[in-house]
């Protein structure tokens, strides 16, 4: 499109024999858009332009954002999509005082939409809900009763013990 506007700004510049508008856009491959060549030549911005203005975050501000939730994921902490805004938000408040607009109901999906090569959504199994939340300290406690009153006061030694892998056959050495 940058291109397009150039080669019509020279034409533009010539005394005579201009190609018009139409012209240039089917050069340039882009023919159903010979009106926004004329509008950008008359000083109108890309859409692109125009939101930027409009963005709550900059866009270094969004690539921080992009690797912390990557980094958290990694450490096994995803986050969630409120995790995300309260995030964005307080990002925001930071840069623009605690009465800024905080981001809409929608803008954890385009941000994920829009990182989406780096970011990706996923639902976690109900399994493996039910797992984190038994695995709490008092679970831990009484796991390590057991195996006090089990193992170590019968006197079984290490060597002894074997398990189990998912297909209930012992693991080899």
């Amino acid at each position: 499109m940058a291109k397009a506007v150039e080669a019509y700004e020279a034409e533009q510049a010539k005394s005579s024999s201009q190609k018009g508008a139409c012209t240039i856009a089917r050069e340039h491959g882009i023919q159903n858009q010979w009106r926004t060549i004329v509008d950008r030549d008359d000083g109108g911005r890309s859409i692109c332009d125009v939101h930027k203005d409009q963005q709550k975050l900059s866009s270094a501000e969004e690539a921080t954002l992009v690797d912390f939730f990557h980094q958290s994921t990694v450490c096994g902490f995803p986050q969630t999509h409120q995790n995300i805004t309260q995030y964005a938000n307080l990002i925001c408040q930071n840069h623009l005082g605690s009465n800024c607009e905080e981001v809409g109901d929608t803008w954890v999906v385009q941000f994920l939409d829009q990182h989406h090569d780096n970011l990706q959504t996923l639902w976690s199994k109900p399994l493996d809900t039910q797992r984190a939340q038994a695995m709490n300290s008092e679970a831990k406690r009484k796991w390590f009763e057991l195996l006090q009153e089990f193992v170590v006061k019968v006197g079984i030694q290490p060597e002894e013990l074997y398990g189990m892998d998912e297909t209930d056959c012992p693991p080899s050495d």
